[in-house]
């Protein structure tokens, strides 16, 4: 902990030093503006005054009549020269992207007498000179340009390298699951770094990026490939999203949209469907509601809104929310989703200009049904596996579920809630020069009502149909992370701009996941110091992080070097868990109250990054991108306990009563349980890429990237087993699993991007991946862990002999006698000396052979069945094409055909082919075949209506999956073999009832049946 304290003051003395040294860099969501300003003649003009409009940013030309403005906020502006004795000259349509910067050379009329502004139209540069790493920018204008993207994930899915599976995959990138795997992307908010590590196998990427509405977005970025050093902890991508602010008046929105009955499902309405196999419910039967849903009749809502404006000249606000309420895929315990919102708010105070301060929040909640498996019932898809018997309604358990009653779970109600508050501080120290400061407080809350206190018996009708019972369930977290992050950047020289800063953030973890299977099988797993009986406390592990790098910016050539330092200081915990539950004296939950709880190690990280970029004219540029990446692993997976019992607690102290400190006795440790590891190293990413960026014609753009990404020592659970051999209680057979850097990846692949900004009322985009990944365990490898103490071990504190029993029924302990750890001692050599003996021969075991031992601690050790495997091409996600095209028509207001005038058109294409399968024809050896591709079509069509000066009004009309594709991507070998997508020729049950599986064969697609949505937006 003193360690912590030390490491945490150093950061901040750092950042605080950073803040005196003259350091170049960029703040996370704004740009800067650079450019020279002549007169007629092509002479440099000094002293002239250049300013943002409507922003209190400006700059005053030197001699060379170069002007720098810094901390610019991405959008669309103005940009005005003024000199005594010329023409004051404003430049519109200058873009301002994040991070990026925008060169705007002006030329200034000398005028004897006034003559007025002259305005001109700023030509926008189709190729960024100064982008070295794989980076796609989405301004609100192309937001509002693709309706059909209806929130933020739909956005950053049509971007290249960006996966169609809801899942935010960047290039084959990796999501958390229990047993392996980290989320490899992360999400920033307003520059505010968003957790997404410290849940139990979640992936929170589609909820964070949704945590703004569309129309609360400013600017969407999508990094890609390589990430700049102020990037850490992550190796997929960064998905940057820059929250809107208030104008100089008076804005806002409201949309509406209504999604109208039909199945959202393919096949037969599901009371129909073969899945029943021609069953139906008794009637009768209290536990069962015989009478149908009527899902396929309910109507979608969806409600969007926000306003904003000045409060006074120097204090502007922000208010957006939306609520997403559709029609249940199948029947459920509620025929639409259940009761969410999503809010979001800021304010943003200038006092002067070289202040600003951003205050701002995100809160989202999410209602959702229990189902009695710890897994909770939130959107409108239905849960079609994982659901116990008796659990909700729906089609899980062969359809045997679907007639419980509405509004029914067995476990009752499960509310989330997260919550990110934070503040940003901009200070402009002179025109070269300024500083951000970033706190925040993010909060996870998940809880469960009405939950039963024990699970009864499985309830089924006459014909095999689940009844309502109670299931004893529930997941209770708590998890919350405090944040300080300050950058400070300046322009040292006109080719150095140099970024130094640090980040710090805390995290308190708590959480408990129960389920009582049945009414003899209870499964708990917990988070946290003790357990639900004598309380429990959170573990606080903080990383820490610190970073440099210079955008050196010469004629011809842009280079970014930096380089990253981070550590992970895990805090208190159980140290190696995987080992101390084994022993008698730990192994069930009650016992586990014994262990010690120690500080943990440290881990480190150094991760340099290279990125150039080279214009080799205007219209052309080539870059290139190499660097470290390092990512600790998910913070559950240092803490994680389980325990499970088949049977009832035991009465320990025989006074005939199960006394408090005897619940939860006869949970031990499960075969195979998951436990912590905080000796696990952080991840490690090599990645390169090359890029092309092309403006061949007009205002077309190609964009090419080749890529490798090359991983080591990715989470992995399982396939290492830990037993332990003592002098007291002999070898134990029962073995844990526990967290290992074991695993190995790769990606690489081709990225396309194709692009004709909004021009001539029409727009286009593509976007193409063609990737190649595997994932394995390769290398070196042990496949048993054998833990045998020796005498020195023995004859310490730490060897104790089982248990004794205390009156409250807690059972401790036993030291042993003198003359116990004599013998222990003896027979402890024994053990150990018979495994050295298999070492020293390298004895063989199956493919596998015994090595020398590993030191665990003093007088402990480690004794291993080792092997060597070589990695193959089977594992991993090989999803190797996916595309999307988006085509705008938009007509302007005042377009001479009166029907097209303000009419826009939308069309939406998307495609992915399932991952790559082993086939086995029916002559000669197998071969690598792709999976079927899978294809969605949408189209949309809007038309505005002027309302007074400043009001739009808008109605539209979408289609979704336009032309009713569905696509069987379950498995690959009936489409290469029959050419089907349906049961292969003599399916019995499909001779006899039809396909039993249409409900859900088409769920790998994109594309759900074809739905309608109309709707009305008003702004102002």
């Amino acid at each position: 902990m003193r360690f912590n304290i030390r490491l945490g003051c150093l950061l901040i003395l750092v950042g605080a030093l950073c803040v005196f040294y003259p350091s170049d860099g960029m703040a996370a969501t704004t740009g800067k503006v650079t450019g020279v300003v002549k007169d007629a003649q092509g002479e440099a003009l000094p002293g002239v005054n250049v300013v943002v409009k409507g922003t209190r940013r400006g700059a005053v030309t030197d001699t060379d009549g170069y002007f720098l403005i810094l901390a610019v906020d991405p959008g669309v502006h103005e940009v005005e020269a003024s000199l005594v004795g010329y023409r004051t000259e404003t430049i519109q349509n200058v873009l301002v992207q994040v991070e990026l910067t925008t060169t705007v050379n002006i030329v200034l009329q000398e005028a004897a007498v006034e003559l007025g502004e002259l305005v001109v139209i700023a030509e926008r540069p189709a190729v960024e000179p100064d982008k070295t790493v794989s980076r796609y920018i989405v301004g609100v204008e192309q937001v509002e340009q693709v309706p059909l993207a209806r929130n933020a994930a739909e956005v950053i899915e049509l971007q290249p390298g960006v996966s169609l599976d809801g899942a935010m995959r960047i290039r084959a990138s990796h999501t958390a699951s229990v047993t392996n795997g980290t989320n490899e992307v992360f999400v920033e908010i307003d520059g505010i770094r968003l957790s997404n590590d410290d849940g139990v196998a979640e992936n929170n990427t589609a909820s964070q990026v949704n945590s703004l509405a569309r129309g609360a977005l400013q600017e969407v970025a999508v990094v890609t490939g390589g990430m700049n050093a102020e990037y850490g902890n992550a190796q997929g991508g960064v998905i940057s999203l820059v929250s809107r602010e208030a104008k100089e008046r008076y804005g806002g929105l409201g949309e509406y949209r209504l999604t109208l009955p039909g199945l959202k499902h393919w096949g037969a309405n599901v009371y129909n469907s073969p899945l029943l196999e021609g069953k139906t419910p008794d009637t009768g039967n209290p536990n069962i509601d015989a009478t149908p849903s009527d899902y396929d009749s309910a109507l979608g809502h969806f409600l969007e809104g926000n306003v904003s404006g000045p409060i006074n000249p120097q204090l502007g606000f922000f208010l957006s929310t939306y609520t997403d309420r559709q029609a249940s895929v199948f029947p459920g315990p509620s025929n639409h989703a259940p009761f969410n919102l999503n809010t979001s708010a800021n304010a943003t105070y200038r006092p002067g200009d070289k202040y600003k301060v951003k205050l701002g929040t995100t809160w989202v909640y999410k209602d959702g049904f229990n189902n009695g498996s710890t897994s909770v019932v939130r959107g409108p898809g239905g849960a079609t596996t994982g659901v116990p018997p008796g659990g909700v309604r729906g089609i899980s358990e062969s359809g045997r579920n679907l007639y419980l009653p509405a509004g029914y779970s067995s476990s009752g109600k499960s509310p989330r809630t997260d919550r990110v508050f934070y503040g940003v501080l901009t200070h402009t120290i002179s025109p070269k020069t300024f500083y951000e400061v970033r706190v925040s407080f993010q909060s996870t809350s998940l809880d469960t009502s009405d939950v039963p206190s024990q699970t009864t018996d499985i309830v089924r009708g006459a014909n095999g149909f689940y009844g309502t019972r109670d299931i004893h369930a529930f997941s209770w977290a708590q998890r919350t992370r405090i944040l300080l992050k300050g950058d400070l950047s300046s322009q040292v020289t006109r080719g150095h701009f140099v970024k130094a800063g640090f980040e710090i953030i805390r995290n308190s973890i708590e959480q408990q996941d129960v389920v009582y299977n049945t009414t003899r099988e209870r499964n708990i797993r917990l988070l946290g110091k003790g357990d639900p009986i004598v309380g429990m406390e959170p573990f606080n592990p903080a990383t820490y992080a610190a970073y440099i790098q210079d955008k050196m910016e010469f004629e011809g050539l842009i280079v970014n070097l930096g380089v990253r330092y981070e550590v992970l200081a895990p805090g208190e915990s159980f140290g190696r868990a995987m080992d101390h539950v084994t022993w008698n004296h730990y192994n069930s939950l009650t016992r586990w109250r014994n262990v010690p709880i120690v500080d943990s190690p440290t881990q480190t990280a150094i991760s340099p990054r290279l990125g150039i970029s080279h214009p080799i004219t205007d219209r052309s540029t080539i870059r290139f991108f190499t660097g470290r990446f390092h990512q600790f692993i998910g913070l559950q997976s240092l803490y994680n306990r389980t325990w499970r019992a088949t049977g009832p607690d035991k009465d320990l102290n025989g006074n005939g009563q199960i006394d408090q400190m005897e619940i939860f006795n006869a949970l031990v440790y499960p075969l195979a349980g998951e436990f912590g590891n905080v000796h696990m190293k952080p991840e490690r990413t090599t990645n390169f890429e090359v890029g092309f960026d092309y403006n061949f014609y007009g205002d077309y753009v190609l964009g090419l990237t080749a890529f490798y990404k090359d991983q080591e020592g990715t989470l992995s659970s399982g396939g290492s087993d830990f037993f332990i051999d003592e002098p007291v209680f002999g070898f134990n057979s029962s073995y844990t699993h526990a967290f290992f850097n074991r695993r190995f990846a790769t990606s690489r692949g081709f990225e396309l991007s194709f692009q004709k900004k909004f021009s001539q009322m029409t727009a286009l985009y593509v976007a193409y991946n063609v990737n190649w990944a595997k994932a394995h365990r390769g290398g070196k490898s042990s496949w048993e862990w054998f833990i045998a103490p020796t005498a020195q071990y023995v004859n310490s504190d730490k060897f104790f002999a089982g248990v004794t029993v205390q009156a409250d029924g807690q059972e401790v302990p036993r030291a042993p006698t003198a003359e116990e750890r004599r013998a222990f001692a003896e027979k402890a050599n024994e053990i150990a000396l018979k495994y050295k003996t298999k070492a020293d021969v390298m004895e063989p075991k199956s493919n596998a052979f015994w090595e020398q031992p590993v030191l665990v601690e003093d007088g402990l050790y480690s004794f291993n069945i080792a092997n060597y495997s070589i990695p193959t091409l089977d594992g991993g996600l090989d999803r190797r094409n996916f595309a999307s095209v988006q085509f705008l028509f938009s007509a302007p207001p005042d377009f001479h055909i009166t029907a097209l005038a303000g009419f826009r058109a939308t069309m939406v294409w998307q495609m992915h082919t399932r991952g790559a399968f082993w086939y086995t024809p029916p002559t000669g050896p197998r071969e690598r075949r792709n999976g079927p591709p899978s294809t969605l079509t949408d189209v949309s069509f809007e038309k505005d209506f002027g309302l007074g000066q400043t009001g739009t009004a808008t109605t539209f009309l979408e289609v979704r999956n336009l032309f009713g594709q569905r696509d069987d991507t379950s498995t690959g070998f009936r489409w290469i073999q029959y050419g089907l997508q349906k049961p292969p020729p003599g399916d019995s049950k499909f001779d006899t009832f039809g396909d039993i599986s249409e409900l859900t064969r088409y769920n790998g697609g994109l594309g759900r049946p074809r739905t309608i949505v109309a709707g009305a937006r008003f702004k102002f």
